[in-house]
């Protein structure tokens, strides 16, 4: 404790406090914690002396502008509304896929499906709406009712009845039930037999269709060369009956069958590969037709058949036989739906050409054209299709049989041709192409007619 000075000593003498002078008038300074808080509620309490002047700037919590602007000046113009937002951009679309289509895709029909209860067995106009429909089983079962029943048939040969019978038959080749068909027409005998003359003038019943369907029957059950015959034999029947008939109608409604039989004729011929037997038929029939729209389908026809052959040159000749038969491209021709057919025959006709030549893309365009032309063909889509693939684009050819299919259901539907070459696409597009015929299979089970053969779908 040495040199620290005793308590008391040494220490200096405390100081007189020295006064200092008041602060200004006004209000002190506000502290950072006194901005913060929030003003107090009520009015300010009372304090003795005279009221202090008014604050030079106004509280750091008071935020109105007006209040800040100096007298009689005008008040600040109110701030402009923030610019409205635009509107959000939509989803964008879901990135295609194979088969995506047929999963959403309703299938709505261009006709109102006939009610099974609105039918009465034995009417046969609205039998016949049902067949133009493709509800063949309720045609089936409809006519099996009729001719079954005591009764409600008119008899056995009548013109009802063998119309009925007609149908019956009918139903059963479209269903692929080919055997009970050829069972029934063979119960059926001879159909010029006299029991069957029951027209009121004494002629023969049978309908053209049942003569039709029994000379078909034989190849439904791999007899090709018997078909061929009943069908050359049905041609001939007709041309006789053409020759005798006693007014222009009947002679055009004969010939009209008669080239409807020529022309199973050369189907079959072509499925026997026997092209230049075809060829023959068809020349055949372009010198007889009754009028030049019909001779350029049949001029078209031939065309195609030499490019079986692998004459070009002789498939140019037959298309522009057909060309020059059709009229010019400017004269309207539209069916009764407003599609020029023949336009896209001789477009269709163009790209074959190009096709045999190897001038793809020029293909491409010409079956473009036919399609625009003509959309509801599906010749047209089909080419079109096959078009996209030789060109590279197979996603381009599904597109447009995917259209197809699902923008005219009741047109392309039922065509066996479009879903085969659709699933042989899928084969070697889609990732999964069981789940993408899965997918089409399912959806033509819900809107094709009773007579698609779905193994066309090839699962």
């Amino acid at each position: 404790m040495d040199g620290a000075p005793p308590p008391g000593a040494g220490a200096p003498p405390p100081r007189e406090p020295v006064p200092v002078d008041p602060p200004p008038m006004g209000p002190p300074p506000p502290t950072a914690a006194a901005a913060a808080a929030p003003p107090p509620m009520g009015p300010p309490p009372t304090r003795a002396g005279p009221p202090p002047p008014p604050p030079a700037f106004p509280p750091p919590h008071h935020h109105d502008a007006a209040a800040s602007a100096p007298p009689h000046a005008a008040p600040a113009p109110a701030p402009a509304p923030p610019p409205a937002r635009p509107p959000a951009p939509p989803p964008p679309p879901p990135a295609w896929r194979p088969s995506a289509v047929f999963e959403r895709a309703p299938g709505a029909m261009t006709f109102t499906p006939i009610p099974p209860s609105s039918v009465r067995p034995g009417d046969l106009v609205a039998t016949h709406a049902l067949a133009r429909q493709g509800a063949w089983r309720l045609v089936l079962d409809k006519t099996k009712h009729f001719l079954l029943t005591p009764g409600s048939s008119p008899g056995a040969g009548s013109p009802q009845w063998l119309a009925a019978k007609t149908y019956q038959i009918a139903s059963l080749v479209k269903l692929r039930s080919h055997a009970a068909a050829s069972e029934e027409m063979r119960a059926l005998g001879d159909l010029d037999d006299p029991r069957y003359n029951t027209n009121a003038d004494g002629s023969c019943a049978t309908p053209f269709a049942l003569r039709l369907i029994r000379a078909d029957l034989p190849r439904l059950l791999g007899r090709m060369s018997e078909s061929l015959d009943a069908h050359y034999a049905l041609a001939e029947r007709c041309s006789r009956e053409a020759n005798a008939a006693a007014d222009e109608d009947e002679k055009t409604r004969w010939s009209r069958r008669r080239d409807c039989a020529l022309h199973a004729a050369v189907n079959l011929h072509l499925g026997a590969k026997d092209h230049l037997a075809a060829l023959a038929r068809l020349d055949w029939l372009a010198r007889r037709c009754a009028s030049t729209a019909e001779r350029a389908v049949v001029l078209s026809l031939a065309g195609r058949v030499h490019l079986h052959l692998g004459d070009v040159d002789g498939a140019r000749m037959c298309f522009d036989a057909a060309a020059a038969a059709a009229g010019p491209d400017d004269e309207p021709r539209d069916d009764d739906d407003g599609y020029d057919y023949t336009r896209a025959q001789r477009a269709i006709d163009a790209g074959l050409l190009a096709f045999a030549t190897k001038e793809y893309a020029t293909g491409k365009k010409h079956f473009e054209d036919a399609l625009r032309v003509s959309p509801r063909d599906p010749n047209a889509a089909n080419n079109l299709a096959v078009a996209h693939v030789y060109v590279g684009d197979l996603a381009g050819g599904v597109k447009v049989l995917e259209r197809a299919m699902t923008t005219d259901v009741t047109a392309n539907a039922q065509k066996e041709s479009l879903a085969t070459n659709l699933c042989s696409m899928y084969e070697l597009l889609a990732p999964e192409p069981v789940v993408a015929k899965r997918a089409l299979a399912g959806w033509l089970g819900r809107v094709a007619p009773d007579d698609l053969d779905l193994t066309c779908t090839r699962l």
